[in-house]
């Protein structure tokens, strides 16, 4: 008996032995099936969504098809946005654990983050689910916690850090639990806890950190400071000895009326004086703007696009493909045309049959966007394809299938059957015509990125007189987005090329400025060096809308107002004074043509114009006062050229500006079909007021005008989502800091110094950042930081007002301002990777972020 007592304790020994070995690991979150909750949250779960407009996100607890249990959890994403619901859980440090989650899909954005799990503050993630599909689908994350790590807040969401998407993502059975390893080529994220030095994890509500405001706090102490102790040398009157000083203060000099005859006896303005065309000068710019263009070219984008599609005219158009046998599909991918209509939208219904015709798959292709590849990750074995005109109107014009392991598109593909109507536009067979175009993974190289999609767009519309999409703006931006496609086809580099070149000869307008405005070359360089190197012209410069068109004409009508604020236009004949008003009207009708931006502008430079004329005036009648003045040809002449400089400057700023403005339609107008006549423009124009005066539109990346100088909030324009594990590709418009918060002082020192010393040079630049800035404060619509790129680079010319001013006062200070022009192009560089789109390690992008808006 106590032999049959010893055998039955060793077996249940060795039962509880092997039933603790085979255990399942416990899973670490709570509520993980969903199956608690009321309807709109589940317990333990808190949610967080990025863009908090009424019925931008909607959470709900669902049970219409569950994976396990009776109930799972969704995220309805009406708009783009980075949605998550977020649970906090305890776990060791040193440890490894595996997170995962089973997610389904539909109508989300295959361009950027899909569903996907996550770690709050975290840019490591798991594969996202896209698209439309039809089974549950699990994804993994396997996390390693480092010392000192005892808790993890882990997310379920649909989009992600700078990459916001919109559709419904469904989540089932999340789990949390110890793993032994990590398995080779899995997605993981190490956690590591930072140094003190390093400080806290920056999260998507971190308010700007307080270095930057103690910097600006001393920046401003150390100016009032100096100025206190230089205020006497300020006012001191300055010495014209040629190139060291600028022409702005020789042409304070007051003569006598007849002195001011015989000393400029050529008849030469005094701001022609200086020559800005010299050889040097022409080879400086040329290097500048050659290797400008060097890194703005490399990647700009690619040349291949489909350009044949298909369009169908009808629901329940289809076309059966033959794949040449049982292929293991990786994804599916296809490329959004345009279409028929003025919205050109639609969806497809894709359905995947295997050998013995049984389908195995089914989703839906949305063409949502133009002149960009997109697709579905299907995963499953399939022989036959059909495609099935759902809403019909939206253009195909490629599809591609990628057999697993193969990043090359399946070859050998044949239509079986298809079935269109009258009105179709192309035929199915257009979808297999261009396979060696086509894009594995979706990014801003083979497609259009931000408001590309509209800009590029409206300018394929106007090129092919179809109704243009884009009305909010002037055409003449897209026209020369036009003229791109036009020569190298409706790709990448045919939309981006003509706005980079404009963004180059940026860099020669600003060195000739500079070269004006302070008559030395070394000046001069630092002007073109300066908007070489700003991070905003450089992106700005890089994607296809209208903002680098607005800023390069408004540069060159106050480069050319300035020259005739300089001028004493008594000095020299009518004619030659009429030539830079001429051209400075041109290029304020070009920029009006191409964004309203440039009205504002317009303001400023009628105020240049008049105060230009009301101190001339005062010259004028002091002149009267003296009998041997009044015989002076130029006294005698004042008036009645005074009349026609008014009368020129009816032609030059109203009239010439608004026939540009209207010869810009000329596109629209050769639309055929009604709606379209002279008549037709004009109504525009009430559209575009009643539009931007109205838009109470919310945006993620919206910011107010305060925010712009100090970049509390850059706007994200692209992030790639297929790149290799632990990197990232993304693209983000803000301003290089050197120059940005450099500039924050520099503007107010120079106009300190400036007032101080009556220097009429800098009069102009204030004006035009004045006339640029000031409206902002009271326009009601939302706004973006890219809507002050016009204002840098008069900001640019301050900055370097004051690097003359140290470099004229201050001995051995040149050495410092190396350093500072150094400084500038490091950060450059240092960036180059989040303003180009270049794939770096996802470590690296995060040193690059510092507070809200922060997401690449």
């Amino acid at each position: 008996m106590n032999g049959v007592i010893r055998y039955v304790v060793l077996i249940a020994i060795l039962l509880s032995i092997a039933s603790a070995a085979y255990a399942e690991p416990e899973n670490l979150i709570r509520n993980p099936s969903f199956e608690n909750g009321d309807g709109a949250l589940p317990d333990m779960w808190n949610k967080w969504y990025w863009d908090t407009s009424e019925d931008s996100t909607r959470f709900s607890i669902d049970s219409l098809f569950p994976r396990t249990g009776k109930r799972y959890v969704t995220i309805t994403n009406n708009i783009k946005n980075d949605a998550r619901l977020m649970q906090k859980v305890p776990v060791e440090e040193n440890s490894i654990y595996k997170y995962s989650c089973w997610i389904r899909t539909e109508n989300t954005g295959s361009n950027n983050m899909g569903a996907n799990i996550s770690i709050e503050g975290r840019l490591e993630a798991s594969v996202d689910v896209k698209g439309t599909s039809s089974t549950w689908q699990q994804v993994e994350l396997y996390i390693k916690t480092g010392s000192g790590i005892n808790t993890l807040t882990l997310t379920l969401g649909l989009g992600g850090y700078g990459s916001i998407n919109k559709g419904t993502a469904y989540f089932d059975d999340v789990e949390l639990v110890k793993a032994a390893k990590i398995p080779p080529g899995a997605r993981t994220a190490v956690i590591e806890k930072q140094s003190d030095s390093q400080g806290k994890e920056a999260s998507q509500d971190v308010k700007y950190k307080r270095p930057f405001w103690l910097l600006i706090l001393a920046l401003f102490t150390a100016t009032g400071t100096f100025m206190h102790y230089r205020h006497k040398k300020l006012t001191q009157p300055r010495i014209f000895d040629g190139e060291d000083e600028s022409p702005g203060a020789e042409a304070e000099k007051v003569y006598p009326p007849d002195a001011q005859e015989k000393s400029n006896p050529e008849n030469i303005s005094e701001s022609t004086r200086v020559n800005i065309t010299d050889k040097k000068d022409l080879l400086i710019m040329g290097i500048m703007t050659f290797v400008y263009l060097v890194a703005a070219l490399i990647n700009l984008g690619g040349f291949n696009s489909p350009e044949k599609g298909w369009t169908p005219a009808a629901s329940g158009e289809y076309a059966t493909f033959d794949l040449g046998g049982e292929i293991n599909i990786d994804r599916v991918s296809y490329y959004c045309g345009r279409g028929k209509g003025w919205s050109a939208t639609g969806s497809y219904k894709l359905e995947l049959f295997d050998l013995n015709g049984n389908r195995v798959y089914t989703a839906t292709l949305q063409k949502d966007n133009v002149f960009i590849w997109k697709y579905i990750s299907a995963n499953v074995a399939a022989n036959t394809m059909k495609i099935t005109a759902e809403t019909p109107g939206g253009e195909l014009n490629e599809i591609s299938i990628y057999e697993k392991g193969s990043g090359r598109p399946l070859e050998n593909i044949t239509i079986l059957h298809s079935e269109t109507g009258p009105g179709s536009t192309g035929t199915p067979s257009n979808l297999l015509d261009e396979q060696h175009k086509s894009a594995y993974a979706p990014s801003y190289l083979n497609g259009t990125y931000f408001d590309e999609i509209y800009h590029a767009r409206t300018a394929y519309e106007h090129i092919h007189r179809i109704e243009p999409f884009e009305s909010t703006h002037p055409p003449l931006g897209k026209l020369f987005i036009s003229i791109g496609i036009m020569i190298f086809g409706m790709n990448p580099f045919g939309w981006r090329i003509v706005g980079t070149l404009v963004g180059a000869a940026m860099i020669p307008v600003m060195y000739m400025f500079g070269k004006k405005v302070f008559g030395k070359r070394f000046y001069a360089f630092c002007c073109g060096f300066l908007i070489m190197f700003d991070f905003m012209h450089f992106v700005q410069t890089r994607i296809a809308t209208i903002d680098v068109y607005v800023t390069f004409f408004v540069i060159l009508m106050f480069y050319y107002m300035y020259d005739y604020f300089m001028m004493k236009t008594y000095e020299t004949s009518l004619k030659n004074a009429l030539k830079p008003l001429f051209l400075s009207g041109l290029m304020f009708g070009l920029g009006a043509a191409s964004k309203w931006i440039a009205l504002y502008g317009g303001a400023g430079l009628a105020l240049v114009f008049f105060i230009s004329r009301i101190v001339e005036y005062a010259k004028y009648n002091t002149a009267l006062k003296e009998k041997q003045a009044r015989k002076l040809k130029w006294v005698k002449d004042f008036i009645p050229n005074l009349n026609k400089t008014f009368a020129a400057c009816v032609l030059f700023f109203v009239i010439i500006p608004f026939v540009i403005y209207l010869l810009s339609y000329i596109p629209f107008m050769n639309v055929p079909g009604p709606g379209h006549e002279i008549e037709n423009v004009f109504k525009l124009q009430e559209h575009m007021y009643n539009y931007h005066n109205n838009l109470e539109d919310t945006h993620s990346f919206s910011s107010k005008w305060y925010q712009w100088p100090v970049m509390t909030k850059p706007i994200w324009y692209y992030s790639g989502s297929n790149v290799p594990h632990g990197m990232h590709s993304t693209i983000v418009s803000l301003g290089n800091p050197a120059i940005w918060w450099t500039g924050i002082a520099a503007f107010f020192l120079s106009l300190a110094i400036a007032l101080a010393r009556k220097d009429k040079a800098m009069i102009v630049i204030f004006i035009a950042i004045a006339s640029q800035y000031l409206p902002w404060m009271l326009v009601p619509r939302i706004a973006f930081i890219y809507h002050y790129f016009s204002i840098v680079p008069f900001i640019i010319i301050c900055i370097v007002y004051i690097i003359k001013y140290v470099m004229d006062e201050i001995p051995y200070s040149k050495y410092t301002v190396y350093c500072y022009l150094a400084l500038v192009a490091l950060l450059f560089i240092m960036f180059y990777p989040v303003l180009s789109g270049m794939a770096v390690p996802l470590k690296y992008v995060e040193l690059l972020k510092w507070g809200k808006g922060w997401y690449f």
